[in-house]
């Protein structure tokens, strides 16, 4: 299932020549650059090399919460923070759940 309109994941970290610092992130499904950290001192931190890896697996988290989402209301279980995901969701893709679960069953995904 496609979310939002961002380039579709997965993703993976795109290494240096010869640091093997980060470099970047490229969509493995479209085999484009998704973010570039040429001149980002941070890239070659610690810290940038864990934000690389967050970054990376942010569209696998979003489409597991779209699943856990819909998994909750297929079971009926309404003692969950429903609300709070709704907001995560909006957040990172800029529609309801409700707007891309329509997209979705017309096909007009992303």
């Amino acid at each position: 299932m496609r979310t939002g309109k961002s380039t579709p994941g997965p993703w993976q970290i795109v290494e240096g020549f010869r640091s093997g610092a980060p470099r970047g992130i490229k969509s493995i499904t479209r085999n484009v650059n998704v973010v570039n950290f040429n001149g980002i001192s941070r890239a070659c931190s610690d810290e940038g090399e864990a934000n690389a890896l967050l970054i990376v697996a942010a569209p696998t988290m979003l489409e597991a919460l779209i699943e856990f989402y819909i998994w909750l209301g297929a079971k009926n279980i309404t003692n969950y923070p429903i609300d709070k995901i709704e907001s995560i969701i909006k957040s990172a893709t800029g529609q309801t759940i409700d707007e891309i679960m329509s997209d979705a069953a017309t096909g007009r995904e992303g």
